[in-house]
């Protein structure tokens, strides 16, 4: 998956929501309540793949070493 405008709205929402500081993670649907003001053509649908996708991201990453884990390309 590529990361499109959508999912980097998605990606800078729940960096708004502090997930780096230990802080539990929004539902989606608080996501998405952010995210639409910024672009309302952004689904629950889309936040809920995206969440997953970045889990999958960080997790592959995390198992890999790779530089940078965490973070989407």
């Amino acid at each position: 998956m590529r990361l499109t405008g959508q999912r980097r709205v998605i990606w800078q929402v729940l960096g708004e929501f502090g997930d780096a500081t230990g802080q539990p993670r929004p539902d989606p649907v608080a996501i998405h309540r952010r995210a639409v003001l910024r672009d309302p053509r952004i689904t629950l649908a889309s936040v809920c793949r995206t969440i997953q996708w970045l889990e999958d991201v960080r997790g592959a990453e995390a198992t890999s070493g790779a530089p940078g884990a965490g973070t989407p390309a």
